[in-house]
């Protein structure tokens, strides 16, 4: 039987009960076909995405995540199609996001703008019965004598206004809300809650050699507060990206990405806290490898920065 760090439930909980709040990430630009589907088909490129998390490094039951993105155009269309696969793993509690996206591109006269939609669905997974929490009179916790697991329906819509200097997104990763009941809490029962997505970026030349590229992302959602990303990036000889991340003034992030000449891209960064938790934890790591491969006629711009 696993043995799971119980404030860790409790959190996982009370998050549950008060505002479900999505997946995390600190390279949000790389990840943006997980909250956006009108990302999909923008790199211009069968693009594909593997990406990997760590938060809180040795509290035990921390937050992990795993992430895959594969999304391309259809050829010379305007049409481009996208899948996204999200598992996240809390304690004994996880959540699986496995959500399919189509995108429509407009050509204007200097950027283009995608409109998105997305469909899926989503699992919740609680194995309460590995949880050892016993009563003050040493019974079993009635809240976690059973196991709770449910999928329902996900749809997602959003818009994505790009050309090689700027990105400008606005999403809503789940456009549906639905019940957990107290099986799923350990608690009582709650209300996920919709989310809404804000990011841009820009990219400025320097000189020959560097680039200067801020980008931002804002994440609201009711009963919870809102969550302001805000990142500054300096880019060399277009292989090597050295950037950092300030979130909400808790925590602040420090990032480095490689691009190679065949389209490949590795990154890595870490999170270190200001708030309480910094007593507890050794930060958050985060790494990702990407790809981008032509199709059919295009060309892959390389490198692609967001």
């Amino acid at each position: 039987m696993k043995k799971i760090l119980i404030t860790l439930c409790i959190i996982s909980s009370t998050m549950a009960a008060y505002a479900q709040q999505d997946i995390l990430y600190t390279q949000y630009l790389v990840s943006a076909l997980g909250y956006n589907p009108a990302y999909t088909g923008s790199r211009e490129a069968l693009s594909s995405m593997f990406l990997y998390r760590y938060q809180w490094v040795n509290i035990d039951g921390a937050p992990r995540t795993f992430t895959l993105n594969l999304h391309s155009p259809l050829g010379d269309r305007n049409l481009s199609l996208g899948l996204a696969i999200n598992y996240d793993k809390v304690g004994v509690v996880t959540r699986t996001d496995i959500t399919g996206s189509v995108a429509y591109k407009i050509n204007l006269d200097r950027s283009k703008l995608n409109f998105g939609l997305g469909i899926g669905g989503r699992n919740f997974n609680a194995k309460w019965t590995d949880v050892t929490a016993n009563a003050p009179n040493g019974s079993i916790d009635p809240s976690f004598s059973q196991d709770y697991n449910k999928w329902v329906p996900n749809f997602s819509a959003g818009i994505y206004w790009w050309n090689s200097r700027f990105s400008l997104g606005f999403s809503i990763p789940m456009l549906t809300t639905y019940k957990l009941s107290s099986e799923a809490t350990g608690s009582s029962e709650s209300v996920t809650e919709r989310h809404y997505y804000l990011s841009g970026s820009y990219l400025f030349d320097m000189n020959e050699t560097w680039q200067f590229k801020p980008s931002a992302l804002v994440k609201l959602t009711s009963r919870a507060p809102a969550q302001l990303d805000l990142t500054a990036s300096f880019i060399y000889d277009n292989k090597l990206r050295l950037g950092g991340t300030l979130r909400n003034l808790e925590n602040v992030s420090a990032i480095i990405q490689y691009f190679t000449a065949n389209n490949w891209n590795f990154g890595y960064s870490y999170d270190y806290y200001f708030n309480d938790l910094r007593n507890y934890n050794a930060g958050s790591h985060e790494i990702f490898i990407g790809i981008d491969l032509p199709v059919g006629r295009s060309l892959v711009q390389s490198p692609r920065y967001f």
